[in-house]
């Protein structure tokens, strides 16, 4: 019981404590700030293009906010209109330090925690942008070249020993000439069909993976189709040669 008004003092303490130090965190809201590529090259660490930049924080608090690089005014901007954009070449090439000082509404200026980005030549980004787009042209290239081998190569492997169903995406039954055939890397995945190019009638179809036996059905389908052709020619060939006797037979002295 002695120790009573001890603690009634600590608490009392502590709440005027308290009381004092929630304002002060209150207006000490930090703002950060927020830097983004609009358009152009952007690498690790370096840009070049139109760039925007904006805070992050209690925007209803703020007045105006001063872009700084490198020590230097970019821009005035007062609310609400915060966001800035400009573009790199209008700055020299380099690393720059970029921040913000951000002055609320009551009359406090804040700085924001600096950056520090590299800004790109203008001819620097465009050997990027080449490189970029020779590798991605070798990619393709590549990609297509072997699609093409490996498309032949499957349309002979068919010709010869019928068609497999055991490669990596498996073979279909054409929906529009009704052929079999191995599909290949070259086709599109959609959902659960693939977009795929008939080797046979060459046009563009979505297909679903078919099984042994359908195949089977398909190719000997084919096969009957081609027997019945054959035969029809056949027929035709030897009712014309009966014709052509028929004919010289009116014209043969007896």
């Amino acid at each position: 019981m002695k120790n009573k008004p001890g603690i009634v003092g600590v608490l009392i303490a502590v709440f005027v404590l308290f009381l004092l130090v929630s304002p002060a965190l209150a207006n000490g809201e930090a703002y950060s700030l927020v830097f983004r590529r609009e358009f152009g090259v952007g690498m690790p660490g370096a840009v070049q293009g139109r760039m925007s930049m904006t805070i992050k924080g209690d925007l209803d608090a703020v007045d105006k906010v001063v872009y700084m690089i490198d020590g230097q005014e970019m821009a005035n901007m007062t609310a609400p209109s915060l966001k800035f954009q400009f573009n790199t070449d209008d700055y020299p090439s380099g690393q720059h330090t970029i921040y913000a000082l951000v002055t609320t509404k009551t009359g406090e200026t804040k700085q924001t925690d600096s950056i520090s980005v590299t800004f790109m030549a203008a001819d620097e980004a465009n050997v990027i942008i080449r490189n970029v787009f020779i590798g991605v042209g070798a990619v393709l290239l590549v990609t297509v070249i072997v699609s093409v081998l490996v498309t032949k190569r499957q349309l002979d492997a068919s010709k010869s020993d019928g068609v497999s169903t055991t490669g990596l995406m498996g073979a279909t039954v054409c929906p529009n000439c009704g052929r079999a055939f191995t599909r290949t890397v070259i086709g599109l995945n959609l959902l659960s069909k693939r977009y795929e190019p008939c080797p046979h009638c060459r046009k563009w179809s979505m297909t679903n993976r078919a099984t042994k036996e359908e195949i089977e059905q398909a190719e000997q389908k084919f096969k009957a189709t081609i027997a019945e052709e054959i035969s029809e020619l056949i027929r035709s060939d030897s009712q014309g040669d009966k014709m052509d006797l028929l004919e010289e037979s009116k014209y043969t002295e007896l």
